[in-house]
């Protein structure tokens, strides 16, 4: 079985941007377990973007909204949420091709070292 991959889109007042990243990450030909949306406090059309998002994929993505404190801030609280083998983190102007997690998890599937 596959390793499953969380992805993590750290965002801040990029709507505009985010539901094109989020269609991509949802329409991947390998699945992706879970798509963690880390609004740093976003005052823009952020949360309808999310909700649009979730709607579309309800078991796989969520959304948090946090004050604003940076995107290293944001990409560790969101970690925290992670639950996939692998996380690949997709900025909100990140535009995937359709096959990139599939491609990018093969090749960590082929060389992952166990290290328990």
């Amino acid at each position: 079985m596959a390793a499953m991959i969380s992805a993590i889109v750290p965002t801040y007042q990029r709507s505009h941007y985010l539901a094109e990243t989020l269609d991509a990450l949802i329409s991947q030909t390998r699945p992706l377990h879970q798509i963690i949306i880390w609004d740093d406090g976003s005052t823009d059309a952020t949360h309808d973007v999310a909700r649009a998002a979730i709607q579309a994929a309800p078991s796989v993505v969520s959304y948090h909204r946090d004050v604003n404190g940076g995107k290293s801030r944001a990409l560790n609280k969101a970690m925290a949420h992670a639950r996939g083998d692998y996380i690949w983190i997709c900025d909100d102007d990140d535009l995937s091709l359709p096959d990139a997690a599939e491609r990018l998890g093969s090749v960590l599937d082929t060389t992952a070292v166990d290290l328990s």
